[in-house]
């Protein structure tokens, strides 16, 4: 039964919402409200995967009791699929937070600026590393010129700034770039990390967003829109890259599948993404 692992009399994260407002609710994607089978391909899973009918559920019980409710993900906004637009959000913050889609329009999308990522793709590609720079409308994978590998999910492939600007318009929010790779960007981490966070993702996965820009920065950025404040304010998530979130709401939930550095800075660790731990959380929160 839904909730049953959570024990009687155990209390809430969270009491009463400040001034009876409406809560603002942050939800991460992928790991939050979507697991994915392993054996699938990525290109299945960003475009099939379907929340739970239980977090369908859930969304409408929120939107039904005045409450707002915004994925934020690390994809871009054109790789936000349409099972997840069923769940009818109030908004999205996507790109780590770089681009909020409010009242049905983009209300911020902040690309990286035209210096930085010239210099980031030389950087890149001294190194010989096959990356995916994501945008809001477009994403490429930059690749090393004798590079066979397949890019994480279709896109069209260039092995320079200027192979970029022919098939693409220039605007990234964000580098995603697989283990391996990263690591054959050791001899010019240090000037990337001077510009880029480093999120880890999970399973070999991380990605780099523009220093400053993350999902809190996203967060906190629907928060002024709303006029609210983070007292009302909760998120969910599961990987580095929902760490910035932590600081920018009240309450911080934790999936059960969390990486360990998530968990320990949460409010409270509630089930797996597989059993439904965006739901019993919402519960345990007294939400829906």
């Amino acid at each position: 039964m839904l909730g049953e692992s959570i024990q009687a009399g155990e209390p809430l994260a969270h009491g009463a919402l400040a001034d009876g407002g409406p809560a603002y609710l942050f939800f991460d994607i992928d790991g939050t409200l979507i697991w994915h089978d392993p054996d699938l391909e990525v290109s299945e899973t960003v475009a099939k995967a379907r929340p739970s009918d239980a977090v369908y559920q859930a969304f409408r019980t929120l939107a039904l009791r005045g409450h707002r409710t915004f994925i934020c993900t690390g994809r871009p906004l054109c790789m936000v699929s349409d099972p997840l637009l069923e769940l009818n959000p109030t908004g999205i913050i996507c790109s780590g937070g770089a681009c909020l889609y409010l009242d049905e329009r983009i209300a911020r999308d902040e690309a990286m600026p035209h210096e930085l990522l010239i210099r980031s793709v030389e950087l890149i590609s001294s190194c010989n590393a096959d990356v995916m720079f994501e945008g809001t409308h477009n994403s490429v994978m930059l690749a090393a010129r004798d590079s066979v590998a397949d890019p994480i999910y279709p896109a069209p492939r260039a092995v320079d700034a200027a192979g970029m600007e022919r098939v693409t318009d220039m605007r990234f929010n964000k580098i995603c770039i697989p283990q391996p790779e990263l690591e054959k960007l050791g001899p010019v981490r240090d000037e990337l990390d001077a510009c880029f966070d480093l999120f880890d993702l999970g399973g070999g996965a991380f990605e780099m967003t523009q220093r400053g820009v993350d999902k809190g920065y996203g967060v906190r950025g629907v928060l002024d829109h709303y006029g609210a404040g983070a007292e009302n304010a909760f998120a969910f998530g599961d990987s580095g890259n929902d760490l910035p979130m932590s600081s920018a709401v009240d309450t911080f939930v934790a999936m059960g599948n969390a990486l360990e550095p998530v968990k320990e800075v949460a409010s409270f660790v509630t089930d797996s993404v597989q059993n439904d731990g965006v739901v019993r959380a919402l519960l345990r929160l007294g939400l829906i």
